[in-house]
C-alpha cells in the first residue's frame, strides 16, 4: 500500500524499487498495489503489477502542528471505513504477505488485522521530527499499534532504527533494509561547467530548507563574490515556493538561482552540477545524496543523524548546521576549489561503492519477509 499517489518522494520511489525489483528477480511472485487516488504511481507501477486498488487511506497523522479538536473523532470512523474496503479487496486476491510503505495510515494494517493476513510496516519518516506534520492521537498510542500491527517492522537506516526499536515487542522484529539507490544513473561524459553549480532536489517545503539555500545564495553574492548557479529541483505550485520565487527576485538572485519542477529524469541535473545541497531538518535516508556522490558529487549537508551516516566531514562531503547560513555559505565556497572538489568527489563515489544495489535491496527484503 501506497499512502500517496504521486510519485515525487522517497517513500514512493523506494516502493518503485522493490516492486520492480521484485519483478525482474522473482518473475513467478504476483504484485498487487493499493494506491489512495489514479494518478502518476499507478501509471508508473502498472508494468510491474498483476492488479491494483484505488482506495483512500486516511491518514493518522496531519500537515500540521497544531491538533484539532473534532478532527480525531471524523478521522477515526473514516479510518475504520476505508479499512473495510481494503480487506474487502485483500479477500478478492488473498495476499500471502501485505506491506504498508508508511507510517502516515494504518488502514490497510487494520484490514489485515481483521482478515488475518500478514503484515509488515515500511517506515521512512520519523513524523514528528520533520516540523511540518504531527499526530491526530497520542505518538505513544500509535506506536503501540505499530507493534500490535504488524509482523515486523522495516526501516531505511540506523536513525530510524533507533527511534523506533524501543517501541517494537519481541527479538528480531525490527530490521534495516538497504534500499536500492541510484541504480539506473550512468554518469555522462559531462566536462567542465561554465559555471560553478550547486543542486538542491526536493519537494518544496520547509523541511527540505530551500530557504537556507537561497540565503546562502544571497550572502555567496553579496559577500563572497562567488560566481555560482544554483538550481533547486523539485517546485510545486504553493505558498512556500511562492515565497522562495519572491525572494529570489527582491534580492536580485534571479541570474544564479533556478527553481525547476519535479522530474524523473534526475541524472541530468547530477550531471550539470558540482556540489549537491541537502538543507532538511529532518531525513531518515536521503536518496539524493546516495545518488549525489554514486555520480561523484560531494555533498553539503545539514549535521543530522541520518546525515551523518552517509557523509564523513570534510572527506566526502560538508556538514553545517541547519540555519546557520554563513556556515553554509562557507562550505559551499570552500568546494569551490576544484582540486579539493574533486578530490571529495572521488571519495564520495568510493564511499557509495557497492552499497545500496538492486539485489542486496530485493535480497534483504526477502529474508525479512520469509518469502
Amino acid at each position: 500500500m501506497s499512502h500517496d499517489a504521486s510519485m515525487q518522494g522517497g517513500a514512493q520511489g523506494c516502493l518503485f524499487d522493490l516492486v520492480s525489483g521484485i519483478r525482474t528477480m522473482c518473475p513467478q511472485y504476483e504484485i498487487y498495489l493499493i494506491a489512495p487516488k489514479q494518478k502518476d504511481l499507478v501509471e508508473s507501477f502498472k508494468p510491474y503489477l498483476n492488479g491494483y486498488a484505488i482506495i483512500k487511506q486516511p491518514w493518522w497523522m496531519i500537515i500540521s502542528t497544531k491538533k484539532p479538536l473534532i478532527k480525531p473523532i471524523f478521522r477515526f470512523f473514516k479510518i475504520l471505513r476505508y479499512a473495510y474496503k481494503t480487506l474487502k479487496y485483500l479477500k478478492t486476491i488473498e495476499p500471502d504477505i501485505v506491506m504498508t510503505n508508511t507510517i502516515a495510515s494504518p488502514v490497510t494494517a487494520l484490514a489485515c488485522r481483521w482478515g488475518g493476513y500478514t503484515h509488515f510496516w515500511f517506515i521512512h519518516e520519523v513524523p514528528p521530527h520533520v516540523g511540518i506534520y504531527s499526530y491526530l492521537y497520542s505518538e505513544k498510542r500509535i506506536l503501540r499499534w505499530l507493534d500490535h500491527l504488524s509482523k515486523s517492522v522495516f526501516v531505511v537506516s540506523d536513525y530510524t532504527l533507533n527511534y523506533y526499536k524501543s517501541y517494537i515487542s519481541g527479538m528480531n522484529r525490527i530490521c534495516k533494509i538497504h534500499v536500492a539507490v541510484g541504480t539506473d544513473l550512468v554518469k555522462g561524459a559531462g566536462g567542465e561547467h561554465p559555471y560553478y553549480t550547486l543542486l538542491l532536489i526536493g519537494h518544496f517545503d520547509d523541511n527540505k530548507g530551500q530557504e537556507d539555500a537561497v540565503k546562502a545564495a544571497k550572502l555567496l553574492v553579496t559577500k563572497f563574490n562567488l560566481n555560482f548557479r544554483l538550481l533547486l529541483v523539485g517546485a510545486t505550485a504553493g505558498a512556500y515556493t511562492n515565497y522562495i520565487s519572491e525572494f529570489i527576485q527582491k534580492n536580485n538572485l534571479g541570474e544564479y538561482v533556478s527553481i525547476l519542477e519535479y522530474t524523473t529524469h534526475i541524472s541530468t541535473y547530477y550531471e550539470q552540477s558540482d556540489v549537491l545541497l541537502v538543507c532538511s531538518r529532518s531525513e531518515t535516508l536521503s536518496k539524493v545524496d546516495i545518488e549525489a556522490q554514486k555520480m561523484g558529487l560531494p555533498v553539503v549537508a545539514t549535521d543530522i543523524e541520518a546525515n551523518r551516516e552517509q557523509i564523513r566531514n570534510n572527506y566526502n562531503g560538508i556538514l553545517y548546521r541547519r540555519g546557520d547560513i554563513d556556515e553554509l555559505a562557507l562550505a559551499i565556497t570552500k568546494l569551490s576549489d576544484p582540486i579539493l572538489r574533486k578530490e571529495m568527489g572521488r571519495n564520495a563515489k568510493e564511499f557509495m561503492s557497492g552499497k545500496y544495489t538492486m539485489g542486496n535491496y530485493i535480497s534483504d527484503f526477502l529474508q525479512a519477509t520469509d518469502l
